[in-house]
């Protein structure tokens, strides 16, 4: 894109920021700097600068829009994935509360995904592992499965295979434990997503994918080229696995 002057420039960077900011809060200025393809600094330069009145950070220096706060701080607010509304009965009520708690968990999980990136990231392993660039997108790729679990137009069928891949995803001790070997471990869970949401597009729509993706990149051309490179990955021992669990 071509253009004009540096103030130009500097008001795209704004709203490109804001708009990550809408679609995943809680990230980091790394994460960020990732998905819209420039330098940390910049990035920092403008959410201290010229963004300071519309967001902020928490202790973690995750970054928020003003308006948003993190859910343990508003328990009532609407599920950060839900694109549904309760009808607020006293019937309800243990459906809500049993909603909120996951969303939560999926809030909590999300929080500690971007930490733990941008921190890997901006290690001497993180800057030069040759797969980095795909490592960056796992806090959105998880984001996309709560998303898509979560949405009435997604089949059974389909939610199905999201849940085996989500559940997946937070297990800790997995086949390629991110607790033992870092970071690089998410690679078997970026693998089991993709072929989870590749069902959701054969099954249901290619569509509800394009439409719930949080990212920048193409999201259809990003996990066909994660289930073709899977191997590569994660081994062709682990990839027959996570096909198995899919089904």
């Amino acid at each position: 894109m071509q253009y004009k002057n540096n103030s130009d420039i500097h008001d795209t960077l704004e709203a490109k920021i804001i708009e990550a900011l809408k679609k995943l809060p809680g990230r980091k200025a790394k994460i960020i700097a990732i998905e819209i393809g420039v330098d940390r600094k910049t990035i920092n330069k403008t959410l201290y600068g010229s963004l300071k009145n519309k967001c902020h950070h928490d202790e973690n220096y995750c970054w928020y829009l003003n308006e948003d706060v993190p859910s343990s701080r508003k328990p009532e607010k609407q599920s950060t994935y839900s694109t549904n509304t309760t009808s607020g009965t006293h019937q309800d009520k243990p459906i809500e509360n049993s909603e909120k708690l996951e969303q939560d968990k999926n809030i909590k999980f999300l929080s500690q995904l971007n930490r733990q990136l941008d921190t890997w990231l901006n290690s001497s392993e993180g800057e030069n592992h040759e797969h980095r660039e795909l490592l960056a997108q796992v806090p959105n790729i998880f984001s996309l499965l709560c998303k898509l679990a979560d949405n009435n137009v997604v089949s059974e069928k389909s939610k199905s295979k999201l849940a085996i891949a989500k559940t997946y995803f937070v297990k800790e001790f997995d086949l390629m434990p991110e607790v033992i070997i870092g970071p690089v471990g998410y690679q078997d869970d970026l693998v089991i997503s993709a072929l989870a949401i590749r069902f959701v597009m054969d099954y249901d729509s290619k569509d509800i994918v394009r439409d719930s993706w949080e990212g920048n990149e193409d999201i259809i051309a990003l996990i066909a080229d994660i289930i073709n490179n899977a191997v590569d990955y994660v081994g062709q021992e682990i990839y027959r696995q996570l096909v198995r669990r899919i089904g």
